[in-house]
């Protein structure tokens, strides 16, 4: 399946970084990006409030569950979650950015 990952960190003038924005895009809603979030995934298991990137830490596998609960439900979700974080999540760039992937999991 190809999806299309849309990251946006989100900065206040004079702040750290807030929590990043970030969006999915798979052929169930083709052409519109999607907002996940980090909520609703720690309902199911909770690593941390806050998604982060390029590494398998708890920001990391919170940001991974959240993408396969869209993109499978919960239960194949919590199943294959934590594979998905090792291949998709933790090779992904710092910053600002959209890729596009192919998911085979």
């Amino acid at each position: 399946m190809k999806i299309i990952l849309k990251v946006q960190s989100v900065f206040q003038r004079g702040e750290s970084c807030k929590e990043p924005r970030v969006f999915i895009m798979w052929p169930a809603h083709a052409q519109k990006f999607k907002e996940i979030y980090a909520t609703k995934s720690m309902r199911y298991r909770s690593h941390s409030h806050l998604f982060s990137w390029g590494h398998t830490g708890h920001g990391a596998k919170q940001l991974a569950l959240a993408i396969c609960i869209e993109l499978y439900g919960v239960a194949q979700g919590m199943e294959v979650y934590e594979a998905f974080c090792l291949k998709y999540i933790a090779p992904l760039p710092d910053g600002d950015f959209t890729k596009e992937m192919i998911v085979e999991l």
